[in-house]
């Protein structure tokens, strides 16, 4: 008898321990449950920083994960360009969902468009003798600059 009531201890002790790890699994999910708001809800821009569009993670449990690349200054310079639309809410700035994606479709475009691309040319490969020449050849313009200078210089005394 004693084998079968330890074998029952054991199994009640294993199914205590498992709903426990249900109960903390649950916990958990809870814990790290993403939410993407709707293009309609509207955030303080503190808050809006941890939306998913901008880079940053919201979770249900309010313990949010703000935007590596944005801060509140970006979008306060957004709105101050006019490219972000503001709402005030209680003496505060609050942005839309759907503005905040609309600023960045639009900012995505400007990144997209093709720039003006500079190509350098290789400069020619020349031998010792055609760069003392040209050496030379600076230094007797650089004389005749010293004497016309001279010259003016006389005509003005």
């Amino acid at each position: 008898m004693d084998n079968a009531n330890d074998l029952a201890s054991s199994v009640a002790a294993i199914v205590a321990r498992s709903k426990q790890t249900r109960v903390m699994l649950e916990k958990v999910r809870k814990h790290i449950n993403l939410v993407y708001p709707s293009d309609e809800a509207t955030f303080k821009l503190r808050d809006a920083l941890c939306l998913p569009v901008l880079g940053g993670i919201m979770r249900s449990s309010e313990k949010n994960t703000p935007s590596p690349t944005f801060t509140k200054a970006s979008l306060e310079l957004a709105i101050k360009k006019g490219q972000l639309k503001p709402t005030w809410k209680l003496g505060k700035l609050h942005v839309r969902v759907g503005d905040v994606k609309a600023w960045i479709a639009a900012s995505d475009k400007e990144f997209t468009a093709p720039s003006i691309r500079l190509v350098y040319e290789a400069p020619e490969i020349r031998s010792n003798r055609q760069k003392q020449q040209a050496i030379s050849s600076q230094e007797q313009l650089k004389a005749k600059l010293v004497a016309a200078k001279a010259a003016q210089k006389k005509e003005r005394k």
